[in-house]
């Protein structure tokens, strides 16, 4: 008998907090993680494991970021309003981001003030944390709605016309079934190949389009991000199309 067993990470919500999220570019409420590396028999864990750190996941945009237990006062379990989880967790937060929330009130005020340095590296922030993101996802195999549908679709379909076919043309069955496989796993291959196209327009795109809006970076600027991407291999850089990411900020 072949058992599969090894080790994943293990991610247990520990609770809310307040804190600066740099896509969303402002103080919002994220979920605080304990991240653990447990065993498991059949991809089931055995238990929460051995502690490997802490993420924060941003309850607007969704990013995740490491994180510091220790940086908050308190990690209530119940989410409440941004300014009253700040007050409860992280009391100093005003404080500790007040150089990088200047900079954010000059993005959505005075844009034009903005250095030259300031503004690239606005602009490509979102972009780097992202990548991360698309990186994890892309690491695996992932089927969405659409996939789901088709490979569905093709077992009912065949599973109607089998007895249908074989009462009403029963010399014609065997065509209508191989018909049907074919066609239905044409569509599916095709939707497979094209998930991450998918997951990028419809996870990615929007995320990427509030942050940058208040920028309005030019194709230049997009493209320039992207080949850094691409040479340090991340994935972000050769699936995301700079022209979908601006009809997307122009249209919102």
């Amino acid at each position: 008998m072949f058992i599969v067993w090894g080790k994943k990470a293990v991610t247990r919500r520990m609770g809310y907090v307040a804190d600066f999220c740099p896509v969303c570019r402002g103080p919002k409420a994220f979920q605080l993680n304990r991240v653990g590396m447990a065993s498991h028999v059949y991809y089931i864990p055995m238990g929460e494991g051995a502690l490997i750190g802490h993420d924060r996941a941003c309850n607007d945009c969704g990013v995740k970021l490491k994180a510091d237990p220790r940086t908050y006062t308190s990690i209530p379990k119940k989410l409440s309003d941004v300014d009253s989880l700040r007050r409860q967790t992280y009391p100093q937060l005003l404080e500790v981001y007040a150089e990088r929330l200047r900079i954010e009130d000059k993005v959505r005020n005075a844009p034009n003030e903005l250095t030259a340095e300031e503004r690239a590296a606005l602009i490509k922030q979102p972009f780097a944390l992202l990548a991360h993101v698309v990186q994890r996802r892309f690491s695996a195999t992932h089927l969405d709605k659409e996939c789901l549908f088709a490979m569905t679709g093709t077992a009912v379909a065949m599973l109607i016309a089998g007895p249908v076919t074989t009462a009403v043309a029963p010399e014609y069955a065997p065509s209508v079934l191989m018909t049907l496989l074919a066609a239905g796993s044409i569509a599916t291959i095709w939707l497979i190949a094209t998930c991450g196209r998918r997951y990028i327009k419809r996870k990615i795109i929007p995320v990427l389009s509030e942050s940058l809006r208040p920028l309005q970076p030019t194709l230049s600027e997009i493209n320039s991000v992207l080949a850094e991407l691409r040479r340090v291999g991340q994935k972000l850089g050769k699936k995301l199309s700079a022209e979908d990411l601006l009809r997307t900020m122009r249209a919102m």
